[in-house]
C-alpha cells in the first residue's frame, strides 16, 4: 500500500511539473516590468575568428527593440563603424584582401534577428551578417555568416554591457566562425531581465 501511495505521489508530481509553465524572464525598466517597447543601442568591440582568418573591429553598433511585457525583441541593425580604419583583418583573408580590407559588415537586407531573454542571457536568433572585403570599392570577397549568438549581460537586472559568444556558419566557404566581443548598452543600467 505504501509503495502504491509513493508511486501515486511521484506520478502526481510529474504531471504537475509537466503542466506547470516554466517561469520566463521579462524585460524590465529600472527594475519594474517594461510597459512600452524600448530602443537600446549596444556598441563596442567585436571579433570574428575562423579557419581562414580573423576580423577584429574596435567599434560596432547594434540597435535593438525590447518588446514590452515579454522576454522578446528584435535587432534592427548591426554595423561596423568606419571598418577600413577600425578593423584589422588577419589570416588568409587578410593576406588575400589586405589587413584593412573590411569595407562593410551589416545585417542582410530584410533580416531582423530576434531576441529571447532568459534570467541569465539573451539569445539572438536568425543572424544573417554580410561581410564585404575589398579595396576602394573593388570587391575581393564576401562572407555571409548565419546562425545564433548569445549575449551575456554583466548584470541581468541592470544591463550596462553584454559579452557576445557563439558560432556562425560561413555559407560562402562552409566554415565555422566564432563570434566574441563586448558591447556597452546605451542607456546603461536602465533595462534588465527578471
Amino acid at each position: 500500500m505504501l509503495k502504491k501511495m509513493m508511486l501515486l505521489a511521484v506520478a502526481a508530481a510529474a504531471v504537475l511539473a509537466v503542466a506547470a509553465p516554466a517561469a520566463s524572464a521579462n524585460w524590465t525598466h529600472s527594475g519594474a516590468e517594461l510597459k512600452t517597447n524600448a530602443n537600446v543601442t549596444f556598441s563596442g568591440e567585436t571579433s570574428f575568428a575562423g579557419e581562414l582568418g580573423t576580423v577584429t573591429c574596435k567599434q560596432s553598433t547594434a540597435a535593438a527593440t525590447l518588446t514590452a511585457s515579454s522576454s522578446h525583441g528584435t535587432v534592427q541593425s548591426f554595423t561596423v563603424d568606419s571598418p577600413t580604419t577600425n578593423c584589422e583583418v588577419g589570416g588568409v583573408v587578410g593576406a588575400l584582401c589586405g589587413t584593412t580590407s573590411l569595407e562593410s559588415a551589416h545585417l542582410e537586407a530584410g533580416n531582423v534577428p530576434t531576441l529571447t531573454a532568459s534570467s541569465t542571457n539573451i539569445v539572438i536568433d536568425n543572424v544573417k551578417l554580410i561581410n564585404v572585403f575589398g579595396s576602394e570599392g573593388s570587391p575581393c570577397l564576401e562572407l555571409d555568416l548565419v546562425g545564433n549568438v548569445t549575449a551575456t549581460p554583466n548584470n541581468p537586472a541592470s544591463i550596462s554591457s553584454v559579452s557576445l559568444s557563439g558560432t556562425l556558419e560561413d555559407t560562402t566557404l562552409e566554415a565555422q566562425v566564432a563570434v566574441s566581443g563586448s558591447l556597452a548598452a546605451n542607456p546603461a543600467g536602465t533595462y534588465g531581465i527578471k
